[in-house]
């Protein structure tokens, strides 16, 4: 009996630890986007920024050619948070990471696309597997509004 109970132990303990596995993934920042030839560089950033309130992030700072976003722009900001950067002129923009607090950040991380048998990264940015999501949410949002 004592023995069961011991491995069952082991047993929740280690399914504990195989639950956080895979939780992160490595950081990919979506690829730079063209924007049609008739925007203007006024008519980029208010895309920018009416993409950034429809998917609820946060403006930290608004200068010309760079917005600086962080999400969620809610109370749940107090527990994590996610900052990107959208830097931008009239004929294109980039979405790219910049830190976060509270996501599991950390470097060095297995990279599946590396195509060499060993494929630990150890420059790799490892992040929440939100995150990718939300960048790549706020991309295609920056694109329709350009779009419409």
């Amino acid at each position: 009996m004592k023995g069961l109970r011991l491995f069952c132990a082991a047993a929740l303990a280690s399914s504990l630890l195989l639950a956080g596995c895979g939780v992160t993934t490595p950081l990919v920042n979506p690829q730079e986007q063209s924007a049609p030839a008739q925007i203007t560089q006024s008519q980029m950033h208010n895309a920018i920024i009416r993409a950034a309130q429809l998917r609820k992030w946060r403006i930290v700072s608004d200068q010309p050619g760079v917005v600086t976003l962080a999400y969620p722009g809610s109370a749940k900001a107090i527990h994590f948070e996610a900052i990107v950067k959208v830097t931008y002129d009239a004929r294109r923009y980039k979405v790219s990471y910049v830190s976060s607090r509270g996501l599991d950040e950390k470097k060095g991380c297995v990279n599946p696309e590396l195509k060499s048998k060993n494929k630990y990264d150890e420059n790799a940015i490892c992040i929440h597997r939100n995150v990718n999501r939300w960048m790549n949410n706020l991309n295609a949002d920056i694109l329709d509004a350009l779009y419409r």
